[in-house]
């Protein structure tokens, strides 16, 4: 068994191989509170002589036997949201709505319910101490739709709108959507146009089309992006600020896939309504070309993907 055990150490464990599909486990966690209760909770009876946490404290939880719904490992391929029944390509991103961002990209399970954590706190997972013979805990699950963003019950359509569509329609005549959920989400719709008076003036004025895109307002917003970068510390030491740069000696190092990426930089509803990738637009400038024009005069811009940015670190001045 020390064998075994030895085995493991300074290797990455995969999940699967801990856990399996259908498991009842125990999470165990914190949950956060506002500090300590003194002694005298109330003056009439003193129950205890130090402080300790109360009301108001952080607790060590264990929530038992939740069940294991799916095991998988993610990533911007692998689809993680489809299931046998729902063949749509999608991935789970906890963000939701833009391309690319939050994809779950590492091995993950799926639970039942939610799990007991305060912020940036550790949760632990451990098999059930015993054997369960519930139908709940011996039944096993076919999952038949996956939402792919965290919040309950709200549909994105990322891609195809059509194939949504058929789906959709599908999973309604089927009952696994009910019709009472499509009444709520259209009364919701129809209250917000209301609100908006888009009944009573449901067409934009084509006149005011010649204001989009003035040059007052992307000098506006240019703006407005200087304005909110913070500068949380400047070059190592203090007698040797890092800015402002010097242009004929530095070396800029551009590291990362979104940086000669327009539609990865601008995210969705900027271009099109759920973003894209690539660089066949005409709008403004990259990330890249506009740091290649500025550090002109000797200065080295490297355009690398992640896989080579720890051979580059060494030779650059600053990293972007």
């Amino acid at each position: 068994m020390v064998d075994f055990s030895y085995g493991f150490f300074e290797k990455q464990v995969p999940i699967n191989v801990v856990f399996q599909k259908d498991e009842m486990i125990y999470i165990i966690g914190v949950t956060k509170g506002k500090g300590y209760e003194g002694v005298l909770t109330r003056w009439a009876r003193v129950s205890f002589t130090a402080v300790r946490a109360g009301q108001n404290g952080y607790y060590h939880r264990t929530e038992m036997n939740k069940k294991v719904f799916k095991l998988d490992k993610a990533g911007q391929k692998s689809h993680s949201a489809m299931t046998d029944f729902d063949k749509t390509e999608k991935d789970i991103t906890p963000i939701g709505e833009f391309p690319h961002y939050g994809i779950v990209k590492e091995n993950y399970l799926l639970i039942k319910g939610c799990c007991v954590c305060a912020k940036k706190s550790v949760v632990t997972l451990r098999q059930s101490f015993l054997k369960k013979t519930s139908r709940l805990a011996t039944k096993n699950i076919n999952l038949k739709f996956i939402d792919t963003s965290s919040k309950f019950g709200h549909i994105m359509v990322p891609f195809n709108y059509i194939e949504f569509i058929d789906i959709l329609t599908f999973q309604v005549k089927k009952n696994i959507i009910p019709m009472s959920r499509i009444d709520d989400v259209v009364k919701k719709i129809l209250r917000v146009k209301f609100i908006m008076g888009l009944f009573e003036r449901p067409l934009v004025d084509l006149n005011l089309v010649n204001l989009l895109e003035r040059k007052e307002h992307r000098d506006l917003a240019k703006e407005a992006v200087r304005k909110s970068l913070v500068l949380l510390k400047n070059g190592k030491y203090a007698n040797k600020p890092l800015f402002p740069l010097v242009k004929n000696v530095l070396k800029i190092l551009v590291a990362g896939s979104h940086a000669d990426n327009l539609g990865n930089q601008c995210g969705g509803r900027t271009i099109q309504w759920q973003g894209q990738s690539g660089n066949d637009l005409k709008i403004e400038e990259k990330q890249y070309r506009t740091i290649s024009r500025a550090a002109r005069g000797g200065t080295l811009v490297a355009r690398e993907e992640a896989s080579r940015i720890l051979k580059l670190i060494s030779k650059a001045n600053a990293g972007i």
